[in-house]
């Protein structure tokens, strides 16, 4: 653990508590605003016509998006 205080120190991090997730945040992933959001990228990759060329499509990682927050401790500038 002497090395991980050493590097935040070093760096003007610290551990910090993260911010809870709004109300207004959370009540923005319902089926009405996710499939408008699904809406707008298919009418955009239609306008940009790389729906059916898989070579100009990119993957998104859902590693980081989480379905409930649970707060823990995260590294941020001091």
């Amino acid at each position: 653990m002497y090395w991980l205080n050493a590097f935040l120190s070093r760096n003007g991090l610290s551990l910090r508590k993260p911010e809870a997730l709004s109300v207004g945040r959370a009540s923005g992933m319902n089926e009405t605003v996710v499939g408008k959001w699904f809406a707008d990228v298919k009418e955009l990759m239609d306008e940009l016509g790389v729906r059916d060329r898989p070579s100009q499509l990119w993957n998104c990682d859902e590693t980081g998006l989480q379905e409930h927050f649970v707060q823990g401790t995260v590294i941020g500038e001091t």
